[in-house]
């Protein structure tokens, strides 16, 4: 009697959980007064009975009928349950965070108290949901991504969009987004940075393992700078205008006619040449001469290449370094190797095991690392005591 709200009940509750899975209906039922007085007493009920002889997808369907707002943290606590031990249904939870949070952030765009981003695409702070489903549409392994893009409305959530996209390798749509819909290069830097060097550790993971390429980024590690700069070609080099030409006719008359032609806008282009030259390094400089437009200025492309160039040598410098470096680690390997193949033992017949201080005669033996010979059998029966 003394004990006030909903604690009493909780902690009967979960004594009942804990004791009989025949008390499930019970827990069930007076669970549902709590979800309403008390959410966040009806989510430590749950969370504190986990593991429990009740199916989480049995709670999962009792808490959207009566506390719908408690299913996105019920399933965060089982992913943090069962991510360090690594358990098969990892992959399902995740998937299903991904829908509910997809679906409340739908919500409240239908709701007029979504797409409150900044002028960037980014979700502002009063956007936790929106924030945690970007974080997760990057980070989870076990989403179906195919499913995801085609829930999203057109013209909203763009920035996830893009993260999707990623995910299915489709670099280039990603990029546009950034670039067409969001304006912001420095994003779509970092979104080929990233992918980049995630895909060096990859591949580096693969020489290591001589494991097979794995599918999704790894596909174009070495294009993804490149379908940046089609991207930015695209958009700001690749437009062409109807303008009206003056062509003589037999009459000494003049015909106007309309053809369509490129005018490059300056501005435009040093912009899109300062980006290449920024990322030269990373890129193919034949593949990005052919993107450019023939009728770019020479002298506007020479400041880039001598970037290339200069980035081509210093490349080439190290790499004859680390040539030089590892033809005199072989050489002193061989050296040592040559070493070790002139050392000899000679075997009397009073050469005695100093372990067993048996003659070696015939056997098969171990020279120490002290010199001393022992016989190959006590040696090995000394490994297995130690």
């Amino acid at each position: 009697d003394n004990v006030k709200g909903t604690t009493g009940s909780i902690e009967y509750l979960l004594s009942l959980g804990h004791s009989d899975a025949s008390h499930q209906d019970l827990v069930m039922e007076f669970s549902k007064w709590i979800a309403t007085r008390d959410p966040q007493g009806a989510l430590r009920l749950f969370e504190e009975m986990t593991p429990s002889p009740i199916d989480d997808d049995t709670v999962l369907a009792h808490l959207k009928t009566h506390a719908p707002s408690l299913q996105i943290p019920f399933v965060e606590v089982l992913i943090q349950r069962d991510q360090g031990a690594n358990s098969p249904e990892l992959n399902v939870l995740e998937d299903k965070l991904a829908i509910l949070l997809l679906d409340e952030v739908l919500k409240s765009i239908t709701d007029g108290q979504g797409d409150n981003s900044d002028s960037q695409g980014r979700p502002s702070d009063g956007q936790p949901l929106r924030k945690r489903l970007q974080e997760l549409l990057l980070s989870a392994e076990f989403i179906r991504p195919e499913w995801m893009l085609s829930q999203l409305p057109d013209g909203a959530l763009v920035e996830e969009r893009a993260l999707i996209l990623r995910r299915m390798g489709r670099h280039k749509e990603a990029l546009s987004i950034y670039i067409n819909d969001l304006d912001d290069v420095q994003m779509a830097l970092e979104y080929c940075n990233d992918v980049h060097l995630k895909n060096n550790h990859h591949q580096a993971q693969e020489l290591n393992d001589n494991s097979a390429t794995q599918k999704g980024d790894e596909d174009d590690n070495g294009d993804v700078f490149i379908k940046l700069m089609e991207v930015l070609v695209e958009k700001h080099l690749g437009r062409e205008e109807d303008v009206d030409i003056e062509e003589e006719g037999t009459d000494d008359e003049t015909e106007t006619k309309q053809a369509r032609t490129r005018r490059i806008n300056p501005e435009a282009l040093d912009l899109v040449l300062e980006l290449m030259a920024e990322c030269s390094d990373k890129l193919d400089m034949c593949r990005v001469l052919e993107l450019l437009p023939g009728d770019v200025p020479v002298d506007k492309v020479i400041n880039l290449l001598h970037g290339s160039f200069a980035h081509t040598l210093e490349e080439r410098k190290r790499n004859g370094i680390l040539k030089s470096l590892t033809r005199q680690e072989a050489l002193q390997v061989r050296t040592e190797l040559i070493g070790f193949q002139k050392q000899s033992v000679v075997v009397h017949p009073e050469s005695v095991c100093t372990m067993c201080c048996k003659r070696i005669q015939n056997s098969v033996f171990v020279l120490n690392h002290d010199g001393k010979l022992v016989h190959f059998v006590c040696f090995r029966r000394m490994n297995q005591r130690n």
